[in-house]
């Protein structure tokens, strides 16, 4: 009760010397401001991060296995790879893939798409397949029924049960004149939030796999074999895929999504720090009203000071009363610049004015995250600036002349 009293009065007493002075109003709001903006820096590149992982893995599988050279996985490849994987502690699942470019014909119109197989009745995909669809449905249920992004579907106007074409034999054997069109079924439209995933993939049965790519029918043919892993075993995707490839003696290559993507999120991580690092020189230099702040309160309090050194209070204890004062206000003005980064950095993610450019930033939304341990890193480490800030401006105490003092204000 007694400490709640305390923390109540010192509160109050803040906030009437806030309404009387300019100088700790300013303190507030420079402190308040230059920690919102670092708060809302941060989780922006947060947030852009976490989805963009999000996006990769809902249409990726986390491994892959290839066979080296341009030959394809034959079935016995498969159940050879997938004996092995079933013993393994880190492996969840696995599907095999056909998967290759194409032509897709939209009324006049010819796109560049990325087909794949996908098999659509099984629960455990390696990817999050029902997840993404938006709209129609995920089952194919003739083998020309297709499933293709949001963002390729409302670009071209194309409808649940458009029928589309796919120019099928376009390889280096046939000629121009050999091409023919499979006419595929739009079932259901997949959106992943990924500009560049949403705008030119298309999911297919084997079957219709098997006729786009010209593979014999029958052999089982498959361009990779994708497999799925512990979700708290991603970041160390790239160490069980080069684990896999020695045990299984180099007969096929092994690659995780960290060797596709990796070098995306290393980039985004030092961009985040060394944006957060420079931001973080705004604290710095609001730190500086910080000192002015407290040299003029001293300044202010100089009749205060002399009266209760006279009395016999200690230095030490006029040092603990201004640094409290300084730093309670101080940590009430990170919370609220923590607060305050948050509510903006939520606005700027759900205002449709300013867009991000899909093309550009493989995202077309803005994203809003922050791991606890971030926020900890601005509080105490503002805390800290602020705290040598306030010790520095507190050395103006030891030049006080309590007798020159008390004999100009008798």
């Amino acid at each position: 009760m007694i400490w709640r009293f305390v923390i109540q009065r010192k509160l109050s007493l803040i906030l009437r010397q806030l309404s009387r002075r300019f100088d700790m109003v300013f303190f507030f709001l420079s402190l308040l401001l230059s920690v919102s903006v670092l708060t809302c820096t941060l989780m922006l590149f947060e947030g852009y991060e976490r989805a963009l992982k999000d996006s990769i893995l809902s249409f990726n599988a986390h491994i892959y296995f290839f066979k080296p050279g341009i030959n394809d996985l034959q079935e016995l490849d498969i159940l050879h790879i997938e004996d092995y994987l079933k013993n393994e502690a880190d492996y969840v699942s696995s599907q095999a893939v056909i998967n290759g470019q194409g032509m897709l014909s939209i009324g006049s119109n010819l796109k560049g798409v990325n087909y794949r197989s996908i098999e659509y009745e099984r629960n455990d995909l390696p990817i999050a397949y029902q997840e993404i669809i938006v709209d129609g449905s995920h089952i194919l249920e003739n083998s020309n029924d297709i499933v293709i992004g949001k963002q390729l579907a409302e670009s071209n106007k194309v409808a649940i049960g458009d029928t589309l074409y796919i120019l099928a034999g376009l390889n280096k054997n046939k000629s121009l004149s050999s091409l023919h069109q499979l006419p595929l079924r739009v079932v259901g439209t997949f959106r992943t939030g990924m500009y560049e995933y949403d705008m030119k993939n298309i999911f297919v049965t084997k079957e219709q796999a098997l006729l786009i790519s010209k593979k014999s029918l029958g052999i089982g043919n498959y361009n990779l074999l994708e497999v799925k892993i512990l979700t708290d075993k991603l970041e160390n995707a790239k160490k069980i895929a080069a684990k896999w490839e020695r045990d299984l003696g180099l007969r096929y290559q092994v690659f995780s999504w960290i060797n596709y993507n990796g070098n995306i999120f290393s980039l985004l991580k030092l961009e985040k720090w060394v944006i957060g690092i420079v931001l973080f020189f705004l604290i710095i230099i609001a730190s500086f009203s910080t000192i002015s702040s407290t040299v003029t309160s001293i300044n202010e309090d100089q009749k205060k000071i002399a009266i209760l050194r006279s009395i016999g209070l200690e230095f030490r204890k006029i040092y603990q009363i201004y640094y409290t004062k300084f730093m309670l206000l101080g940590a009430f003005g990170i919370i609220c610049g923590l607060g305050s980064g948050w509510l903006l950095a939520s606005i700027i993610s759900r205002q449709g004015i300013i867009k991000m450019e899909g093309q550009v930033y493989l995202l077309d939304k803005f994203h809003v995250s922050i791991e606890i341990s971030t926020l900890f890193v601005i509080f105490f480490s503002t805390m800290s600036v602020l705290s040598v800030s306030i010790l520095a401006a507190l050395a103006r105490l030891k030049t006080l002349n309590i007798i020159d003092v008390l004999r100009i204000n008798k």
